[in-house]
């Protein structure tokens, strides 16, 4: 008899710790990169964007000007020509800063 509850434990741990990893898989892998827009800036002026974007991307300058649109979906920003400074990016409900130096 107790090897019978010993193995229902194991058995239900296993089970467990299965669910776990398969929702943190779907959390991180599915829905996280819809509701976050995650920049990554390189030094060669490029930005680059992970995440769902279903809207245009506008990017503004600090005087609320728009410097710049890109199509829905657009993975990276070349950002070269733009002169030194702040410029928010905006796309949907979600906006980010990017500095350039």
């Amino acid at each position: 008899m107790l090897r019978a509850e010993t193995s229902i434990c194991i058995k239900g741990i296993i089970t467990f710790n299965l669910f776990q990893v398969v929702s943190h898989v779907i959390a991180w892998g599915v829905i996280a990169p819809v509701l976050d827009i995650v920049m990554y800036k390189e030094p060669a002026n490029k930005v680059f964007l992970q995440g769902e974007t279903d809207s245009d991307i506008v990017v503004f300058d600090t005087k609320g000007r728009e410097v710049m649109r890109l199509p829905a979906g657009t993975r990276s920003i070349d950002i070269q020509h733009l002169p030194q400074g702040i410029y928010l990016l905006r796309t949907g409900t979600q906006s980010a800063k990017i500095v350039k130096r």
